[in-house]
Parts: structure tokens; sequence; C-alpha cells
């Protein structure tokens, strides 16, 4: 078998072969056996046996006659009249099917004609190969393909061929398409390379095949090598068309069979020779129906439909430019999908998917991993081409309308990883950056919304990583994908690198509508990658919310919030609706903002955290000192509770947390700005009334509470919206009021000092219904200090599990 990375220029020839070449026959060996080289001499397609002037009808059948080792290659005089233009392009005009190459180890090489030259280039600067013998299939009839190869290690290279015909009813089955393609293999081991194939060798004009350019296709065929890994391999699969009441067909490559491990590499496909500009396939430019294909180095641009579209298992799609020019510096964007991925264990690696007329990406099967993709920018990954340019287009007859980075249609996939270069840069894409569907998806260390350093916004132009029930009911191009709610999803982690930078998006940073049971770790949301930088989403940091619709309701339940820093965005740091029923969210171990040290220089624009719209069994913070979230420096209150004062559904832990330096309450619950602690009921948290702290000292404070509640005693650090009640800096000492509401809490020595305010909050017991915190009381002043004090504020927080990672 020759190798799958380079051109086979002489093929292995047979001892007999050769002996015959240079008159010596071996012994019993026959008179009519064919040369090792078979040269062409003669554009007319004439009968064989040729005892003139050699077509390439009598070529192949002498090579296979001889049955392997044979090269058929070209000197056609500039003078025949086949032969026309400067350069000189000789044309072989087919009347009939030529027979097939069944010869093994052979070859066809059209640069052996006088004036051809291989590719020379990198494949960054396009391709300048000259190749002057042109097959043609106008008048070969329909159902005809240009050359069909079924023996074990043939090549096919530098040819131009155009203008086969595809037949629909040339077969019993209905609608079953024959013919067509430029060059059919159906052999084992064979080698496509250095050919254009549905184009002018001008490199510029379409001539289309309206197939395919080349179809590995047949029971058992391949594994075949569709260009290589040296200039002089480069194909250029371009043009190819055929349509019918407005659907077309056109492929650049097409493999279906059974056997594996075909290669697709290196190609210009969908471009020009010069790698510049379009020249479409009508349809999709790569399509693979085969198992544990490799599609690689190729440019895959400017296609009718998708750019590649895989329904085999275990094929891999790595070192691609999908969407751009050859250098990956402009668009030449793909009319549908970048790459659409229907099949389980595919490997997505190392591309840039960008410019898609809808999105970028799209996983229907399972077990799919996304790696070190840039998705919506350039080869640099500094320069917007995003995208969902074209969402209002029709093909085949369903609408595409997505516009997003990546779409994941189903569950069980890798988006990203927390390895070097495992990432993937998903940005400037008109919709979301990455959606998902179905559940346990995993989506670590990326960066969403900003450049490749991730110092700088390139958002995307809804949310950066979003997530809806039903989108998928029956329509679009999920239409297979489970309509229902999904969830168990992992964004971020807490090792080292899993975490995602998602920031600079005009919505929210992560916005999940409708799921259950994800883990949201270790994230940077709406910073830059050091988190020192203001990098906000528009809209909020986090949003989990419950929806309601035809369907019913879909509540975001038993999600866990822990060791990321959400600061800077344009809304609230964490927004958590309970519409739907929606129970059991936890949120712990993060910085709201601030910076990774807790200083509140990175505030977002409203609420640190709010949790409403009958959000019950919701905890922010925790008994633990690792669940202690540090939320400060935000545009409204720390933490809002409730969507509105008539919100009694609302029922929410809040405990440990850090709180300072916010523009409205430490804990405010609806309405904001009111300190609620001695309002009757209903109401958010049910106007659970704050502690009363009636002494305090340096080593003891004491007052009253609801009996059997837990009181918790922070340090206070007023603000001017605090209204004399907290914020609660820095948690003290947690304490149980008695049955009569009487407590008396111990300070740690030195923890306070005779210039410091104290303030407190209670919770009820966690056998309760929901248990749920109330504001906090007012401050008892012990003397006046300065707002924010990093040695006593930032220094004390310990996030333990939740570390501010982001592996970014």
């Amino acid at each position: 078998m020759a190798k799958q990375g380079s051109v086979r220029f002489l093929p292995v020839v047979p001892a007999a072969l050769i002996a015959v070449a240079i008159g010596v026959a071996p012994a019993g060996a026959a008179a009519s056996l064919a040369p090792a080289t078979v040269t062409v001499t003669t554009t007319a397609d004439l009968p064989s046996p040729c005892p003139g002037a050699v077509s390439l009808r009598c070529a192949i059948v002498s090579a296979d006659q001889a049955g392997s080792g044979v090269t058929i290659g070209f000197a056609i005089p500039s003078s025949d009249p086949g032969c026309t233009g400067t350069p000189r392009v000789c044309t072989i005009s087919l009347t009939k099917p030529l027979p097939p190459l069944s010869a093994s180890d052979s070859a066809i090489d059209g640069y052996t004609q006088t004036g051809s030259a291989p590719n020379t280039l990198p494949l960054a600067q396009g391709d300048n190969a000259r190749p002057v013998i042109r097959l043609d299939g106008a008048s070969a009839g329909k159902g005809v393909s240009g050359l069909v190869v079924t023996g074990a290690t043939d090549t096919v290279r530098g040819l131009s061929i155009t203008g086969f015909i595809t037949c629909f009813d040339c077969t019993p089955i209905p609608g079953a398409m024959t013919g067509g393609s430029g060059i059919e293999v159906r052999g084992t081991g064979d080698v496509v390379a250095g050919n254009f194939l549905g184009l002018l060798p001008d490199g510029v004009t379409a001539a289309p095949n309206e197939f395919a350019g080349v179809h590995v296709t047949g029971k058992n065929a391949g594994p075949a090598l569709v260009g290589g890994s040296d200039p002089a391999s480069t194909n250029v699969l371009s043009g190819n068309k055929q349509c019918l009441s407005g659907d077309c067909v056109g492929f650049g490559a097409y493999v279906e069979t059974t056997g594996k491990r075909t290669v697709v590499r290196r190609n210009l496909i969908g471009v020009t020779a010069s790698g510049t500009a379009a020249l479409p396939n009508a349809a999709t430019s790569v399509v693979v129906l085969a198992a544990h294909v490799k599609i690689m180095d190729n440019v895959v641009s400017g296609s009718g439909g998708d750019a590649i579209l895989t329904a085999g298992t275990g094929v891999m799609v790595s070192q691609n430019l999908i969407g751009t020019n050859a250098a990956g510096t402009a668009g030449i964007g793909n009319h549908s999908h970048g790459l659409d991925v229907q099949a389980d264990g595919n490997v997505i690696r190392g591309n840039v998917i960008s410019d898609s007329g809808d999105t970028g990406l799209v996983i229907s099967g399972t077990n799919t991993i996304v790696q070190g993709n840039k998705i919506g920018t350039d080869i640099t990954g500094t320069k917007a081409l995003g995208n969902g340019f074209d969402p209002s287009a029709i093909f085949l007859g369903q609408p595409i309308n997505g516009t997003d980075g990546i779409v994941v249609c189903v569950g069980g996939n890798t988006i990203g990883g927390s390895g070097a270069g495992k990432g993937n840069l998903v940005s400037a894409n008109r919709g979301d950056g990455i959606f998902l569907g179905g559940d346990q998806n995993v989506v670590k260390g990326n960066r969403v919304g900003t450049d490749r350093a991730g110092e700088a916004t390139l958002p995307n132009h809804v949310d950066g990583i979003g997530s809806r029930p039903f989108v998928f009911d029956g329509a679009g191009f999920c239409q297979q994908a489970p309509a229902g709610p999904g969830g168990s999803h992992k964004i971020g982690g807490t090792v080292a690198g899993a975490g995602n930078l998602v920031s600079g998006n005009l919505a929210g940073g992560i916005d999940l509508i409708g799921t259950h049971d994800d883990t949201i770790a270790g994230n940077r949301i709406g910073t830059g990658h050091l988190g020192t930088a203001p990098l906000g989403n528009a809209g909020a940091g986090l949003i989990l919310a419950g929806i309601c619709n035809e369907h019913g309701c879909t509540p975001s339940s038993n999600n866990q919030v822990t060791g990321n820093l959400i600061s800077a965005n344009g809304e609230d740091g964490i927004d958590i609706d309970g519409t739907g029923g929606g129970t059991g969210n936890r949120v712990a171990g993060n910085h709201i903002g601030t910076d990774p040290s807790g200083h509140p220089s990175l505030g977002n624009g409203g609420a640190g955290v709010t949790v409403g719209g009958q959000a019950t069994l919701d905890v922010v913070g925790g008994p633990a000192s690792s669940d202690a979230n540090v939320i400060a420096g935000n545009g409204g209150p720390g933490i809002v509770v409730g969507s509105n004062a008539g919100d009694s559904g609302t029922n929410v832990a809040v405990q440990g947390n850090s709180t300072f330096a916010n523009g409205g309450l430490g804990i405010d619950l609806e309405p904001a700005g009111i300190v609620n602690c001695t309002t009757s009921p209903p109401g958010p948290n049910g106007y659970l009334p704050c502690p009363v702290i009636t002494s305090a000292s340096t080593t003891t404070v004491q007052g009253t509470a609801c009996p059997g509640c837990t009181v918790e005693v922070f340090l206070a650090r007023a603000g001017a919206g605090d209204s004399g009640h907290g914020e609660g800096a820095r948690l003290l000492v947690r304490v149980l009021a008695q049955g009569n509401g009487a407590w008396t809490a111990t300070l740690p020595g030195g923890s306070v000092s005779s210039s410091d305010q104290v303030t407190a909050t209670a919770t009820t017991p966690a056998s309760t219904v929901a248990s749920h915190t109330s504001e906090f009381g007012a401050n008892l002043t012990v003397g006046t200090v300065a707002l924010f004090e990093p040695g006593r504020v930032g220094a004390p927080f310990r996030p333990g599990t939740g570390q501010i990672t982001a592996g970014l």
C-alpha cells in the first residue's frame, strides 16, 4: 500500500514488466505483455486496440491487461486538435465511459505531459500546479464518471477532470444517483493527488462534475488517500454542481464505503487554486459516510451547503481551515454549517471553523471530543470571522437558522480540556458561543467571547454558553435530538486548566435555562484571563432559570456553582430564577464582583447574587468555611432574595459569606433598598426577623433572635446603601439561639477591636420546610473604621475547594 502521507511518483513495477520494457522476455512470459510505461499520444477517444496513436482508453486497457505496475504517461503533441490555448491544454473529450483501471500498483500521471508541473507552494499560499491534461465528460453520456479505479494501490495525479454527468434514473432504485464524479475510487490503497476536479486547468473557472470531484465508494473500498502531506499532492476539489428544482448536489469529496481509514489531506476544497476566492461545490464539500476517516490539513470553504459532514464513527477532523482563505486570515464562508457531526466518537481538533452562514459546529453524535479549535475567528485568534452570517437561509428545503459557534444537540460530548492546547477559542459568533442540548456534556478550558490571549473582547452576540429546553423540538438541524430538558453538564472544574474564560459577550456569560444537576466551577466570567481586567458580559454573569411554555414548566434545579470568579458583568453577577419549581441550587466559594484577591474593584452592574421566582432550598454560601462567597463591589445589593415583595415562595439560606462595598444592603429581601427586619410576612424568606445585638465587647456578643435559629455574627463594614445594617464583611462566629431566643457568642481572640462594628443574621434550622435567612440586623457600633481594609477583609477569606483557578 502507498504511504498515506505522500504521492507515489513511480509505482512498483514487477520484474516481468521491467524485462519486457528493456527487450528481454523472461522464460514463459507472454509475447503480448504490456510495457511498464504506456504513453498517451492523442486527445482522440480512440477505441482499443490503438495501432497508431495511443488514446487514454487504449492505455487503460493495456494497463489492465498487464495487471500491475504500469504508469500511464502523456506525450500529446501541441499540434493535436484537442490542444488549445497558452499554455497548451490538451482536452480528452470522452464519447462513452472509460474502462475501469483494474490494474494494481499503477499510475495515471498527467504531470508527464510537457508544460505541466505539480504544486510547489505551502498550502497557505494556494496551489501553483499546472495541469495541462483535461479529461471532460460532457459528451460521455449520463451516469458516467471520469476515471473509475478498482485496482489496489493505484495513483491518479496531474489531471483536470470536468463535466461528468449524474444520472437519476439509471438504476432500478428510484432517485438513486450514479456517475457524475471526476474520479471514483473503488479499490484499496489508492491515491488521488495533484488534480483539479471540477474546474479548468486555469484554477479559477468552474467546469462542474455533477456529483463529486472524488467519490470513494463501493463495498470495502479504501483506505484511499485524497491528497497527501507534500505540496505536489494537493488537489483542488471545487466547482462541482448539479441543481434540480432548486435542490443541488455537488461535492468536493464524498466517502461512502464499509472500508475504513480513508484520508483526505491537504486539499483546497470549494475555493480557487489560489485559495483566495470561493469556487463553490453546490452542496457539502466533504461528506464522510465511512468509519475512521481522517480529514486533515485542508482548506474547506465557499460551499453551497455544509463545509464538512461526518456520519461515520471514529472520524477525525483536524488542522483544517473551514470558512477562510488558504492563509486563514479572511472569510470565504460556507453557506450552511462549518462542520456537521452526525455520528459517535468523532474527534474535532485544531481547526479554524469560521464565517459559516449557519452554526460553525453542530454535534449530533455522542462521545465527540472538540479541542484546540478557533471557532468564529481567523487563524490568529485576534480577528472576528463569526459564524451565523446568513441565519435566514434555506438548504434542501430545511431552515438553517442557527447562529452559534457550537451547538451540541445530544449528550456525552467534551468541548475543550484542561491540558495545554485542548481549550477552544469560541468568539465573535452571531448567536451563542456554545449552546448545550442533551445531558452530561463537559465544557472546560475554553475561551468564549475573548481573543486568543484572553485579555480583549471578541464578543459572541448572545450568550457565551447557553442552554434551553425544547429548542430542538422536531425542527431545524437538531431535529433528531431529544427535545426536553438537559442537565448534568460540567462547565469548568477545580483542577488547573479546567475552568473556562467566558467574557465580553453581548448578553449573558453563562445562561442555563431549564437545566438540572449542572456543575459550574472554576470559571472566570466577565474578566480577562488573569482575572484583573474588566471584560464584562453585557448581561448577567451566570443565569440559572426555569421556563414555562406550551410544554409545561421546566425548572432549573440542583445546580452547583462553586469556585468561580464572576465580576465586571453589566447586570447581576448570578441570577437564579425558581420559575417552574426550581430548587436545590447551591452557590459556594465564589468571588463575585472582585478580583482574585478579593479586592472589590470589578463589581457587577447589578446585585452580586439574585435569587427569586419562588426558588426554594437554594443556598448561597453554607456552613463550611470553604462554602463562603466573597461578594463585594457590586453596583446593587450583595445578595437579593425574591423577585418582588409578593414572592413569598422564595426561601433561600444565606450563610458564611463575606459581603462589603456593594451599592445596597448586604442581604436584601425584596423590595430592594428597604430594611425588612421587622416587616410582617408573607414575603421573600418569610421576612424572617433580624437578630438584635444587645451588647458587644472584644470577646463577647449577645442578643436575641428567632428560637432555634443559627445566628452568624460578622465584622460589619457599613456603606452608603446599608442603612446601618451590615454589610457582613467577615464571619466571626456562629451560635444557636436558645428556646427563648437569647444567644451569646464568644469571639475568637483578636478578631475585633474597639474601633469595629458587628452585625448578625439568623437562619432557620435545616429541619424546616425550607431553610431561610434574615437580612443583616442593625450594627452595634463599637467604633468607626474604613470601608475596605484588605488585610482585615480579603485576607481571612479561604475559599477551600472553591479555588479560583479557572484553568487559564
